[in-house]
């Protein structure tokens, strides 16, 4: 209780007055998505048409959250037992969000309209830099975006190079340029997006 209560005192910055009821590990937190990020991210679904979404490598559930409060229907996986069972806790107000506790890509289930993924760039206290080493690795996660309308929030430090051939160009299928910058106009024309989450120290203090 104690380590949960020292948490959400520091989640106090990321969750505000919502941090008090949800549960935290000090990796989930440290990876988990500012609510307000979080909420842009739900509304580009939203506004795509999109009516349900598969979270996958759902962490402790901040995007997740961001989704069903909108009234989409979410489908969470998450690979990690114990952050799968606190993930459930944090969506357990919302009937229409459920979590799954398996692989992320081995787990996705088929009767969602999009994916998102927040593939996990840091495990036991340090950040992997190469994409091949996340969780789920970005070239799976690219290969999955080809299918059908996808969010991806990559690390602001990726060599665009990485990105799939025309992720430069505006208006283009995939797009990384500042903070969860988008590309798509719905699931007839678009069959991917990729959203770059770039928050510099600064940004951070003003958020």
């Amino acid at each position: 209780m104690l380590t949960q209560a020292r948490l959400r005192t520091r989640a106090r910055s990321r969750f505000h007055e919502f941090a008090d009821r949800m549960l935290f590990t000090p990796d989930g937190l440290e990876q988990a998505t500012r609510l307000q990020v979080a909420a842009q991210h739900a509304g580009r679904f939203a506004r795509a048409g999109m009516t349900s979404v598969a979270d996958l490598g759902c962490g402790i559930g901040a995007d997740a959250l961001a989704f069903a409060s909108l009234g989409l229907r979410v489908v969470a996986v998450e690979r990690d037992e114990v952050t799968a069972a606190i993930a459930a806790y944090n969506l357990a107000p919302f009937p229409e969000a459920r979590v799954v506790n398996g692989d992320a890509l081995e787990a996705e289930p088929a009767d969602v309209d999009a994916l998102w993924f927040d593939p996990a760039r840091r495990a036991g206290g340090r950040r992997h830099a190469d994409p091949a080493d996340w969780s789920p690795p970005l070239d799976a996660v690219f290969a999955r975006a080809a299918e059908r309308p996808t969010g991806v929030k990559l690390g602001p430090a990726l060599d665009h190079a990485l990105l799939p051939e025309g992720s430069r160009r505006s208006g283009s299928r995939w797009t990384a340029r500042s903070s969860s910058s988008w590309c798509g106009r719905g699931r007839s024309r678009a069959p991917a997006w990729a959203a770059q989450h770039c928050c510099s120290r600064a940004r951070e203090r003003r958020s």
